[in-house]
């Protein structure tokens, strides 16, 4: 197990931008028919969103030096709970491996909650037309946010490296796959989207309603969702909009908006933070509603 860390580890970039190469083509094959205009949306949101990425991968590179020998210390598995549980290594990675996915269940919940991450995390959330390179559509300044809060989870929980490094690599491969601009079949969805982030579960809570996409946050896995009622089950015959209500429209197609958006007065990002209790009773309301006037939303 630890040699396959290793060999991940030593080429976690190069089998992310395979990765990536595999989601672009299957799109591009799918967007053959479609009409001009769309494959021109399409063609510059996968452009917009590389250029994010690469933006984050020189941050990034630039802070490797000093974040290197923290992440080894911590990652060493020497320290915190779970070294004092005396259980078979592989035990300890799977419960690593959990540990990290409920953190970034919790980091997640807490970029919708907080107004000034929430402002950072919009830039992820206004692809109106969701494609696998939205997963790649982070603010850097959200992924160094997210970095710092996953660190003191490391500490305290002594997850080991390997851990680490088999949950990047498989978060980042269903990430690609629930971002995808695809419909899975409904066996799929009704045989995975219980318990696996599929893409009709991930899209829900790309809906620009707030009511809706504030549920379904799992990275990986629904349990904690369904642990923390926060699990909508989607509707396999229908495709839901994504976007964010009110995002200034060339936010979705520039970079340099991408990057400014945030920062500057919006209508939607000023109003995050005072609608929370709104928002939430909002929520509820609408999960007790009949599926019948969820149509309505569409």
């Amino acid at each position: 197990m630890e040699t396959v860390a290793q060999w991940l580890s030593n080429h976690g970039l190069a089998l992310t931008l395979a990765m990536t190469a595999i989601a672009f083509a299957a799109e591009a094959f799918a967007q053959r028919e479609s009409a001009s205009d769309q494959r021109h949306h399409w063609a510059i949101t996968w452009r917009t969103n590389l250029l994010l990425f690469s933006a984050t991968m020189a941050i990034s590179w630039t802070i490797a030096p000093w974040l290197s020998p923290l992440l080894s210390t911590w990652l060493s598995g020497r320290d915190g709970a779970l070294s004092l549980i005396d259980a078979p290594f592989a035990l300890h990675v799977v419960m690593g491996f959990l540990l990290l996915d409920l953190g970034s269940y919790a980091i997640h919940r807490l970029f919708h909650r907080v107004g000034w991450l929430s402002r950072l995390h919009q830039v992820h959330h206004s692809d109106i037309a969701m494609n696998a390179s939205t997963h790649f559509r982070q603010h850097p300044l959200s992924t160094i946010v997210t970095l710092a809060l996953q660190l003191p989870l490391l500490w305290v929980a002594g997850i080991p490296g390997v851990s680490w490094v088999l949950y990047a690599t498989l978060s980042a491969a269903i990430d690609l796959w629930h971002h995808a601009d695809i419909t899975p079949s409904p066996w799929v969805e009704c045989a995975l989207g219980g318990w696996l982030v599929t893409p009709g579960v991930h899209r829900l809570h790309h809906h620009p309603d707030r009511a809706v996409h504030d549920n379904n946050y799992g990275a990986a896995l629904c349990v904690w969702d369904h642990l923390f009622r926060t699990y909508r089950k989607p509707d396999a015959s229908r495709r839901e909009p994504t976007g964010v209500a009110g995002y200034p429209a060339s936010a979705a197609l520039s970079i340099r908006a991408c990057l400014l958006t945030p920062f500057t007065a919006s209508p939607v990002a000023s109003s995050n933070a005072a609608s929370l209790i709104h928002t939430r009773k909002r929520a509820s309301k609408y999960a007790k509603q009949p599926a019948v006037q969820h149509k309505k939303t569409s």
